[in-house]
C-alpha cells in the first residue's frame, strides 16, 4: 500500500511527507509544463505544414514557453540559469 510506504518512511526518516514527497514542487512543475503545451497545441492546430517540420517547431516553441513560464512559476530559479548557462559556455585553452 502506497500510503502505508510513505508513511513508514516518514516515520523512519523523521520528515514531514512533504520532505518525502513533495507534491507541491510537483503540481506546480505540472502545472507550468501544462500551460507551456497549451499555446505550442494551439499554434500546432493552425500550422498546416509537414510532419517533422512542424515537430521541430512545437519542440522549439514548447521549449521556449516552458523557460518563460517555468521562471514566472519558480520552477526554474536563476541560480539554475547561472548553472546553465555556465555548462553551455565553450571555455577555451
Amino acid at each position: 500500500d502506497l500510503g502505508y510506504s510513505l508513511m513508514k518512511m516518514r516515520s523512519s526518516l523523521g520528515v514531514s511527507l512533504a520532505e518525502v514527497f513533495p507534491f507541491r514542487f510537483y503540481s506546480k512543475t505540472l502545472f507550468t509544463a501544462v500551460i507551456a503545451g497549451l499555446p505550442v497545441l494551439l499554434i500546432k492546430l493552425y500550422l498546416d505544414t509537414y510532419y517533422i517540420v512542424s515537430l521541430i517547431y512545437m519542440i522549439l516553441l514548447y521549449i521556449v514557453f516552458y523557460a518563460i513560464f517555468s521562471r514566472f512559476t519558480g520552477v526554474i530559479t536563476r541560480e539554475d540559469w547561472r548553472f546553465l548557462l555556465k555548462g553551455l559556455k565553450v571555455k577555451t585553452i
